[in-house]
């Protein structure tokens, strides 16, 4: 059920997959947005006819004063797969091409300490953030199919901070960097995206040491070689 809080109401996000109620809607705005991830909108007929199956779309262009409100809890907490899509921080810099600044030097050490080389860095398309949230860490960005943004992770190269790995928002049940993976041939499975980085070609890191049956890996039909 969808829980009130002013004039607003709180679903479980679909955009991201969040456990909470971070979907936020105000109807008589027509606008939503999900705290979680920062998906947002300022047409909530959008929302609807992204995640809403025929029937809620046909509704909603009936939509007035007399419909219930809490007929609408089915369609932004229904389970279904969806196409999750982020940002990068505001503070990404890339560390591809020969240009860089001055705070580009300490990440681009730590790459090279850990044999990461420039074709490397272009095609995992690996940056890092000087300020911000991500302050002083390698983002290592995973880009979905159609080449959106899905999922980042990040890794310090300050040894005073604290935890050495930081993900970035949303559900890390994705494929990472699918838009890179031949399904035709064999795929390779590591832990992490360093891992990955090293591995051969057409590696998908897991982003952690085991391997969930209700992984969104199991929805496709290959072979993999654990690494």
């Amino acid at each position: 059920m969808a829980q009130r809080q002013g004039k607003e109401y709180l679903y479980p996000s679909r955009c991201c997959g969040h456990h909470k109620r971070k979907l936020s809607v105000n109807f008589d705005k027509n606008v939503g947005k999900c705290w979680a991830c920062d998906w947002r909108t300022k047409n909530l007929r959008r929302l609807v006819r992204r995640w809403g199956d025929i029937s809620h779309i046909h509704r909603w262009k009936d939509f007035d004063a007399d419909i219930e409100l809490g007929d609408l809890d089915n369609l932004f907490a229904k389970e279904e797969e969806i196409n999750q899509r982020i940002d990068l921080p505001n503070e990404f810099q890339t560390l591809t091409g020969r240009s860089h600044p001055a705070s580009a030097r300490v990440p681009l050490n730590y790459l090279r300490k850990r044999a990461v080389v420039e074709k490397d860095v272009l095609f995992w398309k690996i940056g890092y953030c000087a300020s911000g949230e991500y302050k002083n860490r390698i983002i290592l960005p995973s880009f979905d199919d159609e080449g959106y943004c899905n999922f980042f992770t990040s890794r310090t190269y300050d040894p005073n901070i604290w935890p050495p790995y930081l993900n970035g928002p949303g559900n890390k049940d994705i494929i990472f960097n699918e838009l890179l993976i031949d399904w035709e041939r064999e795929v390779t499975l590591v832990e992490g995206v360093f891992d990955a980085i090293k591995s051969v070609a057409n590696t998908i890191p897991i982003l952690g040491s085991t391997l969930p049956q209700s992984s969104s890996l199991y929805s496709h039909q290959y072979h993999p070689c654990y690494a």
